[in-house]
């Protein structure tokens, strides 16, 4: 049993579980399905966050309601990866996976319902359990479907794939609402959406053939494993600064477009927070047959680079550049993120694969709330091209701290 390098943390006991044997054709139906399942989920937390402007004159809620919105979505999702990250352990990643659908369903339905800021407040609460139960038993899923075959795949998934899938969702809605100008028909798709993304489930195999028992999962747990803790280090500062910048985008690329690149263009604003998510699953695959050291140099290379180099194509409004940058800021953050879990998910036994990632998950999170609430006096006193300047900065701190860290490692 490892001891725990923080004296008020919970690890994750060693238990019989096992992976089942899973043909090539099997595990790539359990990767491709539960990937889209992972992306739908995202997709529905990001569909209400363009909207609060109509709900602000629909149902009178105002700036302040906004505002804690995020932080109800943020309190389910660190709630659920402190509570229930192993959930998937013991009842089947299948089942907790069905569970993640339906709850997204009910989030969406839960907006459809809408009448004050209570109903708004459940919805995004909702929402947040079924994102961290995403981040968990879905990754677990696709992770330990494909692992045998492509790791890199699997992790490239679970480490990215919720910044692709809030990405998706964003220009969905864009898209949608500007066709239709309704709330409901932006709900109610998604909600469709989610529930042909559950009917992929008949097709996936359970990868566990022995689960844990139901009694050691159901406690609170935040797995450091003592053998792998300068792994876990890593991947915790660059999740944290990718997720950060991530997070920026996806507060800010609209006003950034108008401010900055002086265009009111909803299609740039969505080009922006594409440049900045999409390239992401691409990176883990690119440096695959490189050793992970060296994945984990080139991917810190380029962002440290791209990271100065959106601070500067902003300040130079040349929007071509810049989104040529935030695409090169997205490939690195696949990069870093899928190596660094890759490098963790090697270390660790596969009963420990949803409580590793749901911990990794969890930090992440909670690090970006904190910056959240810093955003906006960023903003108003740096600017949005002092802001990126700013995390560039942090980007580098993190960088070399990890370079640091990292040199003994193969």
């Amino acid at each position: 049993m490892p001891k725990s390098i923080l004296p008020l943390q919970f690890f994750v006991q060693r238990s019989s579980m096992e992976r089942r044997d899973l043909t090539k054709s099997q595990a790539m139906r359990g990767f491709v399905f539960g990937s889209l399942i992972f992306f739908a989920v995202f997709a529905s937390t990001a569909v209400p966050i363009p909207l609060y402007s109509t709900f602000q004159s629909q149902i009178g809620l105002t700036n302040a309601d906004v505002s804690y919105t995020m932080l109800w979505y943020l309190c389910g999702v660190v709630l659920t990866l402190l509570l229930a990250s192993r959930l998937s352990d013991a009842f089947g990643r299948r089942r907790v996976t069905f569970l993640t659908v339906a709850l997204a369903i009910v989030g969406c339905l839960l907006f459809l319902q809408a009448r004050d800021s209570f109903m708004v407040f459940a919805a995004r609460f909702v929402q947040g359990v079924s994102a961290g139960l995403t981040m968990s038993a879905v990754s677990a899923l696709v992770v330990d479907c494909i692992s045998r075959y492509n790791l890199s795949l699997g992790s490239a998934m679970a480490s990215c794939g919720s910044m692709v899938g809030i990405m998706m969702g964003s220009i969905g809605v864009g898209v949608l609402f500007g066709a239709t100008h309704s709330t409901q028909a932006a709900f109610g798709v998604m909600a469709v959406i989610l529930a042909v993304s559950a009917c992929g489930l008949v097709f996936v195999p359970d990868p566990l053939a022995v689960r844990a028992s139901k009694r050691s999962v159901l406690k609170v747990s935040v797995f450091i494993p003592h053998h792998a803790k300068r792994a876990f280090f890593i991947a915790n500062c660059l999740y944290l600064a990718t997720w950060v910048t991530g997070s920026f985008f996806q507060a800010f690329s609209s006003p950034l477009a108008v401010a900055e690149l002086h265009s009111s263009s909803t299609l740039l604003a969505a080009l922006v927070l594409s440049a900045a998510m999409a390239p992401s699953m691409i990176g883990g695959p690119l440096t695959a047959r490189l050793t992970r050291k060296h994945a984990l140099w080139v991917g810190i290379a380029l962002l440290c680079a791209s990271s100065v180099g959106m601070a500067c194509t902003l300040a130079a409004h040349a929007t071509a550049a810049f989104l040529g940058a935030c695409a090169l800021f997205s490939a690195s953050m696949g990069i870093t993120n899928s190596t660094s879990l890759r490098m963790l998910l090697v270390a660790v036994e596969p009963s420990q694969t949803s409580a590793i990632i749901g911990s990794v998950n969890l930090f992440a999170y909670l690090g970006c709330s904190v910056f959240s609430f810093l955003f906006g006096p960023m903003v108003g006193a740096w600017g949005y091209t002092g802001s990126l300047w700013l995390l560039a900065a942090v980007n580098g701190v993190l960088s070399v701290a990890v370079l640091a860290v990292a040199r003994p490692l193969k």
